[in-house]
């Protein structure tokens, strides 16, 4: 798997608009450009809707080739945290970088007026019992949403170190927009009851809160995005 990193940044509130200018303005674009030079496989820019005690702001998804890729991250941000500019750098108060692992994505990612829904878990099982716990109760929701025309695309993210981590596994949804949004709990319903047919869906879904706890989900606007480079 190439390496991957979220990096997750809080400001005052009444810098928030500032902030999030200056991260559409100059940080989008110094991603596009890394991006071009092969320093990023792809990138994700996301800024929350709204002001929230403990939430991010601003988050960032970044893909790299390859190792060598993620060590010369690593001495940018020896010059540049982040690799913000110093304008943006000095309004963040706090900044939470997790290395993760893709496990799971999918989806066409063709919408133009997305709404984006990042939600945190934290694991009570193991890696691998939670990846078969993913594979046979959460992938085919997500999949039944993407049929039913309501979600664009979908990212699974799990922390390599979660030991003290928030978060282990981070799911980030792009509906198409949030009209298709507004429905999100209408189309839930009709997958789960179509899935109910599947022994081994059901099986999960009488067990789940054995298996994981949900954290505080958070709605954002995609600022920039790229898909990643094969």
């Amino acid at each position: 798997m190439d390496p991957v990193l979220t990096l997750a940044f809080k400001v005052k509130p009444a810098d928030r608009p500032a902030f999030q200018k200056l991260m559409t303005d100059i940080q989008a674009t110094r991603l596009r450009k890394w991006k071009e030079h092969g320093l990023l496989a792809g990138y994700r820019l996301l800024a929350s809707r709204y002001a929230d005690d403990g939430q991010w702001d601003v988050m960032e998804i970044l893909d790299f080739r390859d190792d060598a890729a993620l060590a010369r991250w690593n001495s940018l941000e020896s010059n540049s945290v982040g690799g913000l500019s110093a304008g943006a750098l000095a309004l963040v108060q706090s900044v939470t970088t997790t290395p993760v692992e893709r496990v799971d994505a999918g989806g066409s990612r063709t919408a133009s007026d997305s709404a984006v829904l990042v939600v945190p878990y934290v694991a009570h099982v193991s890696a691998d019992e939670y990846q078969s716990y993913l594979d046979g109760y959460t992938i085919p929701q997500f999949k039944g949403w993407i049929a039913q025309g309501i979600l664009d695309s979908y990212d699974v993210l799990t922390s390599i170190y979660p030991a003290g981590r928030p978060w282990t596994t981070l799911i980030v949804l792009r509906y198409r927009n949030d009209a298709a949004l507004a429905r999100r709990e209408q189309v839930k319903a009709k997958v789960r009851a179509d899935l109910t047919t599947d022994a081994a869906w059901m099986a999960f879904s009488k067990n789940k809160k054995n298996i994981r706890a949900e954290g505080v989900a958070a709605l954002a606007d995609e600022l920039a995005a790229s898909e990643v480079a094969p």
